[in-house]
């Protein structure tokens, strides 16, 4: 498997730039696109060049990083993947076509079913250039459920004691798009009704809309709602807590990814 084709998005909105090479952060994504996050199982999208070609598209209109020479799409959640000789990725969940795509040709979200490409987090930095082969390790790491609900009820039965999510974080620590949040409320219901989970951890990033019954639960946890910044969970360790045993990670070394300084980078 060889890449083809390396494009960043600088920002929301913006189109896709074509790159000859490209930064690897560890925990981070690429350097320079607006999807790298350190709590995001989204920072790298790796689609196979040859959909592209059987849709009659151009790269940048599937908003992939990686375009490759290979089909991506069987691979399993949890697969690591060697690019050269220094970055590894850790394949995520599979990339759900987006209304965005219709903006470009009606049905092209039909037409991208299951072809839309994989989604990766970056184990180990170092730099991606066109023309690199990518190998599949024989170890692997655990596998993130498809379905979006198991991937929400997971997270938030990590969530610390006297620490809260917003819904909009929870929903990019899964991979959800932030039409998602409406959705949550209901389905995080549903699976404390008959299974323990810590769903008042959970608040809307307007703290006035959180119930009593959730307010007092928290107070009994210590958590000042009226000071939110100081109780939200980074939830960086979700991810980074399994992802420390890959040699060469420096997750075990206290790394602070939360605020990375990208003038340093």
């Amino acid at each position: 498997m060889k890449i083809k084709g390396i494009h960043v998005k600088q920002s929301f909105g913006s189109p896709m730039k074509k790159l000859a090479k490209a930064k690897a952060l560890e925990g981070y994504g690429l350097f320079g696109d607006v999807n790298a996050c350190t709590f995001s199982p989204r920072q790298v999208l790796l689609v196979n060049r040859r959909v592209v070609k059987e849709l009659s598209l151009v790269e940048a209109d599937l908003r992939g990083n990686l375009f490759v020479d290979s089909d991506v799409d069987s691979l399993a959640s949890g697969t690591i993947l060697t690019v050269g000789q220094d970055v590894r990725l850790r394949i995520t969940i599979p990339c759900e076509p987006c209304s965005k795509l219709e903006k470009i040709r009606l049905g092209l979200v039909r037409e991208t079913h299951q072809r839309r490409g994989v989604l990766a987090r970056v184990l180990t930095s170092g730099n991606i250039e066109l023309g690199m082969t990518i190998a599949i390790e024989s170890e692997s790491l655990r596998p993130l459920p498809e379905e979006w609900q198991p991937r929400v009820h997971d997270i938030v039965a990590q969530i610390p004691r006297g620490k809260v999510l917003t819904y909009a974080r929870l929903a990019t620590m899964a991979g959800l798009q932030s039409t998602y949040c409406r959705a949550i409320p209901g389905a995080l219901k549903r699976r404390a009704a008959s299974h323990s989970l810590e769903i008042h951890r959970v608040v809307p990033a307007n703290v006035d809309r959180v119930s009593g019954v959730s307010k007092s639960a928290l107070a009994n946890e210590g958590v000042d709602l009226n000071d939110l910044a100081s109780c939200l969970w980074t939830g960086t360790s979700y991810y980074e807590h399994e992802e420390s045993v890959i040699p060469g990670s420096s997750f075990a070394k206290g790394t602070d990814h939360d605020r990375l300084d990208m003038d340093q980078l």
